[in-house]
């Protein structure tokens, strides 16, 4: 029987489909498979999803992390001490944590093509939280087709914290928890 994300997830992706999948091994312990996904017609309408996870293991758990402001899920990846497997996904995906990375939609245009007319951008109108929280929930959609019973903590840095909150608005009960990290909404208003 399918549950409620299930249903969600098969009438709100009609307009996603995986443009291509590209696996490799960034260490021996470690697969990564890139998923460019494409939504619609436009060819802007256009992100990824990593996935980071070790061969030929059970995950212990799984983490969708979303990426800051116009930086790549690849963010997570990046390593001051060296080597891939001492990023952050690196070292999450070696302790046995299933992590995906999703990434903002971004054009990759040269500067001015949206306003000299060169290419229609007329699809960036409608990139905004929604978007990226629709986004995430189709990485939630993949990670369950993968594993159907898994619920995974959801979460960001900067911009990515921020649609990580609005993304667990949206569906509080299929996430395991939340992870913040230099973002986050303010306000002082003590009723939000």
């Amino acid at each position: 029987m399918l549950g409620p994300f299930s249903l969600l997830a098969a009438s709100a992706f009609s307009a996603y489909h995986i443009a291509s999948r590209e696996v490799s091994a960034p260490t021996p312990a470690l697969e990564r498979v890139v998923y460019q996904v494409q939504v619609g017609a436009s060819p802007l309408n256009r992100f990824a999803i990593t996935r980071v996870h070790k061969r030929r293991a059970h995950a212990d758990g799984s983490l969708i992390l979303l990426s800051p402001f116009l930086l790549p899920g690849a963010f997570y990846e990046i390593s001051e001490a060296g080597g891939y497997a001492k990023s952050a996904a690196g070292r999450l995906a070696e302790s046995g944590i299933d992590v995906w990375l999703v990434d903002q939609r971004h054009t990759g245009l040269p500067a001015g093509a949206c306003e000299s007319g060169a290419a229609d951008c007329s699809v960036m109108l409608d990139w905004n939280f929604d978007t990226y929280s629709d986004d995430a929930l189709y990485a939630l959609s993949l990670l369950r087709a993968e594993e159907p019973c898994n619920k995974p903590a959801l979460g960001g840095f900067s911009a990515g914290a921020n649609a990580a909150l609005a993304t667990l608005n949206r569906a509080p009960r299929e996430f395991a928890g939340l992870f913040l990290y230099e973002g986050t909404f303010f306000t002082t208003d003590p009723t939000i």
